[in-house]
């Protein structure tokens, strides 16, 4: 995280926090972390990197130790990752659109009506992907 505790020191810039629970200034930068909030924060990266981790192996039919062997928490290249089989196609929007036309046998020709569906608060996102196809469908 971002510890500008030092830098505010040297320009005189205050800071006060008023606060309620015990990691309610987990991302503050004005100070480096507690030792309590420094294992809070490793222990969510490391459920965050396993599941992303588990995930991919899952979605590349790998064993989640020979995902590991590869990843190790690393960042790749788009080239390097295409080595290691962990992308399909190097390339971006437009060629994820390319490939997902392909897949769903649709000319490569032929345009397409793309919609971003966000998550709602509401909590229901089948009704709302109903209801945005909906709503599509009667604007065409």
């Amino acid at each position: 995280k971002f510890n500008l505790e030092e830098l505010n020191s040297k320009i005189g810039y205050n800071t006060e926090a008023i606060s309620k629970g015990k990691f309610a200034e987990l991302n503050t930068s004005s100070r480096a972390f507690e030792d309590f909030e420094e294992d809070y924060f490793k222990a969510g990266a490391q459920k965050a990197y396993e599941s992303f981790r588990d995930k991919a192996a899952f979605s590349r039919n790998k064993s989640i130790e020979s995902m590991e062997e590869v990843a190790q928490g690393r960042v790749w290249t788009g080239e390097d990752a295409h080595g290691h089989g962990l992308v399909d196609h190097i390339g971006g929007f437009d060629k994820a659109v390319e490939v997902v036309k392909e897949l769903a046998g649709i000319p490569l020709s032929d345009g397409v009506r793309l919609m971003e569906v966000k998550s709602s608060k509401s909590g229901s996102f089948p009704i709302d992907l109903l209801r945005n196809s909906a709503n599509l469908l009667s604007n065409v």
